[in-house]
């Protein structure tokens, strides 16, 4: 047997629909958080590579 509650469904305002859109839209992509940059040009070079 399921012991949950059922779904309550909620109807969202025009606006709140939008905002959550635009707040999704501006939110990074997981793959863009994961690129590989360059070391740094100033300074010594690692000693040992990983």
């Amino acid at each position: 047997m399921f012991s949950w509650p059922p779904a309550i469904t909620m109807s969202a305002s025009p606006a709140m629909i939008a905002l959550a859109a635009s707040m999704t839209a501006f939110r990074p992509e997981p793959q863009t958080l994961l690129i590989v940059m360059p070391g740094t040009a100033a300074g010594s070079p690692a000693l040992i590579n990983a």
